[in-house]
């Protein structure tokens, strides 16, 4: 077994050349640098790790000391860009609360470097393009544990950090024979998915939603699916249809998000997340914005991910003209790609049956 570590700072160095020492049974080694210039970090690893062999990434408390979103993602990019299919990434952040937020008023204010929290769903997004493997994105206390410290867990405080693991989804086939009993994420067409699949979607989604309909379901398909599998069962599913919205006398092509749903017993572990970065991804290469219609329960989740709500009036275009959709009104959310958007204009959408929205 080989290892690397590295640092921000020079304490930690200097006990890393007093303790860590290689043995036949390993190797370990330390760089000290700094967490974005990845170029030097994965040179020097190379005199320690086989990079033609999957290795494992773990950014624990790092990525809060990168501020810059943009910056922090492009740091995660080249990181992952730098390892071989079958490699494994996982990261621990604090998350936004009242009281951590409070705490790193206090920290930024006198102590160095610099730190933010983000929300679970920015969180999930460094893991983009990448299959989520269990325990999924939990709090810290839930993540894996002996069984001695599973006991304690319980009386721990209230969660401030959430983990995260992934591996390279282009995994070699006897790499997925292996994790046949792994959690994966797929994206397939309507046309390219089987019987037994869409059977198993439909079945999946009736039993989230007590009021869905055939109607919900015919609104599903057409478009790409973004499915979660535990092992051979379907644990989660949403999909992405075109439609046109009419926006200022423009008729934007539309990827439209339906059917998010996943198992109960499966929920909190960052499906839901990963569905949608594979959907918002689509979204990004293909349409002129992304829309859907969301629920109470669902709202906060979707503006953590960077969807906006509408809060303009809404209507819908019926063979006698548009008809407003009140009903609608301050549920409809949106993703914008290729305009800018006044948020407080008039948006209408195509007629279908049932739900319009």
């Amino acid at each position: 077994m080989s290892s690397v570590l590295k640092s921000f700072t020079e304490k930690p160095l200097t006990h890393a050349r007093a303790l860590l020492t290689s043995a036949p049974q390993g190797r370990t080694d330390y760089i000290d640098a700094d967490a974005r210039d990845t170029e030097k970090i994965v040179q020097e690893a190379s005199r320690t790790l086989d990079f033609s062999q999957p290795v494992a990434i773990t950014m624990l408390g790092i990525l809060g000391h990168i501020l810059d979103d943009d910056e922090a993602h492009a740091t995660v990019d080249r990181l992952l860009k730098a390892v071989p299919s079958g490699s494994y990434f996982a990261i621990t952040d604090p998350t936004h609360s009242e009281s951590m937020d409070a705490l790193l008023d206090h920290w930024n204010q006198f102590g160095e470097p610099k730190m933010t929290a983000r929300t679970p769903e920015q969180l999930a997004r460094f893991l983009d393009g990448l299959e989520m493997v269990e325990p999924g994105m939990v709090p810290v206390s839930q993540g894996r544990t002996s069984a001695k410290r599973k006991s304690r867990a319980r009386f721990a405080p209230k969660p401030i950090r959430w983990a995260l693991s992934a591996a390279n989804p282009e995994l070699s086939r006897a790499s997925r024979v292996r994790m046949s009993g792994m959690t994966q994420l797929r994206t397939a067409h309507t046309a390219d998915l089987d019987a037994g699949t869409l059977a198993a979607a439909r079945a999946l989604l009736y039993d989230v939603f007590d009021d869905m309909t055939a109607d919900d379901w015919e609104h599903a398909l057409g478009g790409v699916h973004a499915l979660v599998w535990d092992g051979a069962e379907l644990v989660g599913h949403a999909s992405l249809v075109q439609r046109r919205l009419l926006y200022r006398e423009r008729a934007l092509r539309t990827g439209y998000v339906e059917g998010v749903g996943v198992r109960a017993d499966q929920r909190k572990r960052g499906h839901g997340s990963a569905m949608m970065t594979a959907l918002e991804r689509v979204v990004s290469n293909a349409y002129d914005l992304g829309a859907l219609g969301a629920t109470d329960e669902a709202a906060d989740f979707y503006a953590g991910r960077g969807w906006q709500r509408w809060q303009g009036p809404s209507g819908v275009l019926t063979r006698a003209g548009v008809r407003r959709t009140e009903d609608d009104d301050g549920g409809i959310y949106v993703l914008p790609v290729t305009i800018p958007l006044d948020l407080s204009a008039e948006i209408i959408c195509d007629w279908r049956d049932g739900d319009v929205w």
